[in-house]
């Protein structure tokens, strides 16, 4: 966010389909079985390379 944002340049309508994706994912991690594998070294990496 920035000083200047504008409250018109936000997109409602693509929120709630956002916020499905998301609930359902953590949902379906919540309930799997077991325990995700993750790589931690790649997990690292990629994040690492990520501008913040």
């Amino acid at each position: 966010h920035a000083p200047g944002d504008e409250i018109h340049d936000v997109d409602f309508e693509k929120y709630p389909r956002i916020v499905r994706l998301i609930y359902n994912s953590a949902v379906n991690i919540a309930n799997f079985e077991g325990r995700p594998q993750v790589d931690n070294e790649e997990f690292i990496e990629i994040t690492s390379e990520q501008a913040r």
